[in-house]
């Protein structure tokens, strides 16, 4: 009776065994890889105010789907796009993959100096491109590193906009007569 007793008791302690294992084996590891390459981000320094800044940015992104766009954050971030549909780089190859996914997120940091003169306040304007490669269905994505291009692109039409809106605020002063 002993040695049926000890026998139930190890089949029930295995069957415990076993059945943790395939429960919690599975939930405990991670399938994305973590990416080993370092992901740079591209940012500028603008001079002016939030306000002017953020409206040159919502220009600049017109024609991306925007998923996050709120101003009190200072983050915008578009939602997945796929390769070559918005943006292209003029000297690769047009073959886009499929799988190959990206989104764009921009990060908006208003930098006022240490005698709190507004006048002379900076905004920080931070890119940074995620682009996924998804292979097949079973495969996980693999993260891949941006050539830089499309982030300076965006920076540019900001400073752009910036530039244009300086030269119709001066073109508007100009022409006011003086009261």
């Amino acid at each position: 009776m002993l040695q049926t007793f000890s026998r139930k008791l190890n089949i029930r302690f295995i069957g415990v065994i076993l059945g943790s294992l395939l429960f919690f084996g599975c939930a405990g590891f991670d399938k994305t890889p973590t990416p080993t390459l370092s992901f740079l981000s591209h940012s500028k320094l603008y001079r002016g105010s939030y306000d002017k800044v953020w409206r040159s940015i919502q220009i600049a992104l017109s024609s991306y789907p925007i998923k996050v766009n709120n101003i009190d954050t200072g983050l915008i971030e578009t939602r997945s796009v796929a390769d070559n549909e918005i943006f292209k780089v003029p000297f690769e190859d047009s073959k886009a993959s499929n799988g190959r996914r990206y989104i764009i997120k921009i990060r908006v940091i208003r930098m006022v100096p240490k005698d709190g003169n507004e006048q002379k306040s900076a905004v920080k304007v931070i890119v940074k491109k995620d682009i996924t490669l998804k292979r097949d269905f079973f495969a996980a994505p693999e993260r891949l590193r941006s050539n830089g291009i499309e982030e300076k692109t965006i920076l540019y039409r900001v400073g752009r906009e910036l530039l244009i809106d300086r030269v119709i605020e001066k073109a508007a002063q100009n022409s006011s007569p003086n009261l």
